[in-house]
């Protein structure tokens, strides 16, 4: 087994609202079902427990029933390059492309959302899976890996690519990467969910709608230089109150040295700046790395270097 601490909000802290919101607690009492399921589940009856930890110890398993999850993808996509567009005095090739996606998982090997788990416990009283301590704090969620879940996801990609001819300036070339996260549907929880536009923040992953990459790049002789302007749209902070995550953008360049009297063109210099402008990397509440999600925006700052 492996241990992960996700971000929970127990149902059982604080439940008769003694202490309040303004020191961890609530500000009114859970029901009597929840009430009674924590007392059962080893919170004590005078309603003492108050949350210390907003992180709780998860340990995910494998399992001698789990069998293979099986996938089914479909893929169609087209290419148009107007040959109008070719060798003229503005360009010397124009390509539009575009390619849809579905991709299905059945019985997928997940551990169940702990919060979910939590949640069973509360509302139906079935709380083997939590383990406490004699105050009522969380040692320990079992969360054994199953094949539980499904994931259905639909996707598009758009390739918009643009040469340049030979110009006394050099040779110019436009790339642009546009992808949209159509649907992703999450059966990891109960009942599922819908990610496309959202941050998970417990594990830190975004599924941001929108996501593009631009890149213009130049080439004389021995030299290049490129920038490029990467898109991250808004997203839906679920286990912040929905709150925003506003919409990022970053700028990088480099300038690429490609000496002809060196081994034919077989060595290159480089020398780059990600984030030139210094784009502050956007805060998640829920996120458990330092409140950012590292599988999406850069860590803070300018990022320098040469190769």
């Amino acid at each position: 087994g492996s241990r992960f601490d996700a971000t929970i909000n127990d149902p059982c802290n604080d439940f008769n609202a003694t202490v309040g919101s303004a020191n961890g607690g609530r500000d009114t009492p859970q029901s009597a079902t929840i009430i009674n399921n924590c007392i059962a589940n080893g919170v004590p009856s005078n309603g003492s427990y108050v949350q210390k930890n907003p992180q709780l110890p998860v340990f995910v398993r494998g399992t001698t029933t789990l069998q293979p999850e099986t996938s089914e993808s479909w893929n169609f996509g087209a290419v148009w390059r107007p040959h109008f567009f070719d060798n003229t005095a503005f360009s010397d090739r124009v390509t539009f492309e575009v390619n849809y996606g579905n991709i299905s998982i059945d019985s997928a090997i997940q551990a169940a959302d702990p919060n979910t788990v939590m949640n069973i416990c509360v509302n139906t009283g079935n709380c083997s899976a939590i383990t406490r301590s004699a105050s009522g704090a969380v040692r320990a969620i079992d969360d054994p890996l199953t094949n539980g879940g499904y994931v259905d996801t639909r996707f598009l990609d758009l390739t918009f690519t643009w040469q340049s001819p030979e110009w006394a300036l050099g040779r110019f070339s436009l790339t642009s990467n546009v992808n949209h996260l159509v649907d992703f549907i999450d059966g990891s929880t109960t009942p599922h969910v819908h990610r496309e536009g959202t941050e998970r923040g417990s594990p830190s992953q975004g599924y941001p709608s929108w996501k593009a990459q631009t890149t213009l790049n130049w080439e004389l002789s021995d030299w290049g230089a490129s920038i490029t302007e990467r898109h991250i749209s808004e997203l839906t902070e679920t286990a912040n109150g929905d709150s925003k995550i506003p919409a990022t953008n970053y700028w990088d360049v480099q300038l690429r040295w490609t000496p002809g009297f060196v081994a034919s063109g077989r060595v290159q210099f480089a020398l780059g700046v990600n984030n030139v402008t210094d784009e502050d990397t956007p805060g998640c509440f829920s996120c458990d790395v330092n409140n950012m999600d590292p599988t999406l925006y850069d860590v803070p700052g300018r990022f320098g270097y040469f190769r």
